[in-house]
């Protein structure tokens, strides 16, 4: 079994590493997808999934975006992330921050995104949801490929690997997780690993 781990960095916190990334982001344009999930609780999220008033405010913003209306997407993932800090709902407090780095980057505000990103993933450090923390890891590692930030965005996808093995969530987005790290080896001019992981991602029934 080969192992995506090139740079033997997957020991280091994820905390720490997403800390001392340090963003200089240039004006571009890119397209991305992100995966994100609002359905999984945490037993120290503080607060129900189901019943939060956050979660409604935070599908009516699901809804905007995918009509393709951010800035409304935007404003209610605000709310949302407002409503759950005012339950204290750690969980809530993590999922909207990441959704509104969502909305950020597909406005073209990269510095933004990421650090909405980062603030969601310490948070989701914090209350042990390796799950979506290795999710939003990855989703930092698509847009800092995007944006030519190779050598970060590869700091990310390896970050993400160990959370998402250990919360079983790579079965999930396996698929999405090698296209993903194909992708950034390819842009690295890291032409056979790029074609080993493209293999890998078609195992989970993935075309990039």
């Amino acid at each position: 079994m080969h192992s995506p781990c090139r740079h033997n960095r997957l020991g280091k916190s994820f905390a720490v590493g997403v800390a001392i990334v340090a963003i200089a982001l240039g004006g571009c344009s890119i397209t991305y997808e992100r995966t994100g999930n609002f359905d999984r609780g945490s037993g120290d999220s503080g607060g129900s999934l189901t019943s939060s008033w956050w979660l409604m405010t935070a599908r009516r913003g699901d809804t905007a975006a995918r009509a393709g209306r951010y800035r409304l997407a935007l404003e209610l993932y605000e709310q949302a992330r407002q409503e759950a800090e005012d339950d204290a709902d750690l969980q809530g407090m993590a999922l909207t921050r990441s959704q509104i780095g969502d909305m950020y980057a597909r406005l073209g505000q990269y510095d933004k995104a990421l650090e909405y990103d980062m603030e969601a993933v310490l948070i989701m450090e914090r209350i042990g949801d390796e799950a979506n923390g290795g999710v939003t890891l990855m989703n930092m590692a698509a847009l800092l490929d995007g944006i030519g930030r190779q050598e970060e965005a590869i700091e990310m996808i390896e970050l993400a690997l160990p959370l998402l093995e250990r919360s079983g969530e790579l079965g999930r987005v396996g698929g999405e997780f090698f296209g993903t790290y194909a992708s950034i080896l390819a842009n690295t001019e890291q032409y056979d690993e790029s074609l080993e992981f493209y293999d890998r991602a078609l195992d989970f029934s993935y075309i990039p």
